[in-house]
């Protein structure tokens, strides 16, 4: 997310960068004030490439004001539980910094208002169950972390249409995902996944599924079957036999699906350049005799 409000809007100053801080009257106090003054009145805190090794206090101030909090690229470690004190907000992005671990009590306390949760690029190892208490979740990304689980609670994320799981080290995914009912769009690349779940035929809305760079072998059928706004299935980098997916039961409506979307951007005069339409599959070169 880009910078909301103005450059000097947003500025912070971390403490011990001006003798006179946090002094009555002082100037750099006084531009603290302003500053906080301004997320109080837009909503919007915005604190990415700072170099803050952890959310400031003024930031909690804002408490219920608070709808939209921007930390990215910086240098934090802990979420503190005083996160809690922004109960109405709507938008959190975190990635970037050095983030080990996500409180549930943060997620319990933003169960009602949380839309979009940006946590790309920390140390994440796992996401706490609380996640599923996050009824109004559109969007979670957590790529480039280190999660080997996704906790089975994700399912109760019913309003969820964007999951990003992509460069993680999960071996698996829950069966649960398939009662996120709004879900369009699930990135899934560059992990160690062996299977995709069945369960994922469920999903009716699921416009795009990537499962690039896993240990793939085949597709379940009830995801050609069932999934019928399923667009795009990336399957690249996977030790699966192209050959055996398109025999698949379903396959064939799939891809009419799949060659509709295809005619529909040839038709608005988008160009896909001299590969044309990508099967989603890596094909073996054949031997030249």
């Amino acid at each position: 997310m880009g910078n909301c409000c103005g450059r000097d809007q947003n500025k912070y100053e971390p403490h011990g960068t001006s003798t006179g801080i946090g002094l009555p009257g002082s100037k750099a106090q006084t531009s603290r004030d302003k500053q906080a003054q301004t997320w109080r009145q837009t909503g919007i805190i915005g604190l990415r490439d700072r170099g803050i090794k952890e959310i400031p206090n003024e930031v909690y101030n804002v408490g219920a004001d608070a709808k939209v909090l921007d930390c990215a690229n910086n240098k934090i470690v802990a979420l503190g539980e005083q996160l809690c004190q922004l109960v109405n907000l709507q938008r959190l992005v975190l990635s970037g910094n050095l983030i080990t671990s996500l409180p549930g009590d943060v997620c319990a306390a933003m169960s009602s208002t949380l839309k979009i949760l940006i946590l790309d690029g920390n140390s994440l190892t796992l996401l706490p169950d609380e996640v599923g208490r996050l009824s109004r979740l559109e969007k979670l990304s957590v790529q480039s972390n280190r999660l080997k689980k996704l906790t089975p609670s994700i399912g109760r994320c019913t309003v969820l249409s964007i999951l990003i799981v992509s460069k993680n080290q999960l071996t698996d995914l829950p069966d649960e995902l398939g009662s996120c009912d709004a879900l369009e769009e699930l990135d899934a690349s560059g992990n160690a996944i062996t299977d995709i779940p069945a369960a994922l035929g469920q999903l009716q809305k699921l416009k795009t599924l990537n499962m690039d760079n896993n240990k793939i072998t085949k597709v379940p059928p009830a995801v050609f079957l069932n999934c019928m706004s399923l667009q795009t299935l990336a399957l690249h980098g996977n030790p699966v036999n192209p050959e055996a997916v398109q025999e698949t039961e379903g396959f064939q409506a799939f891809e009419t699906r799949r060659q509709q979307k295809y005619n529909k951007v040839i038709a608005g005069g988008v160009l896909l350049g001299s590969r044309g339409m990508d099967e989603g599959m890596d094909r073996k070169l054949k031997n030249s005799p």
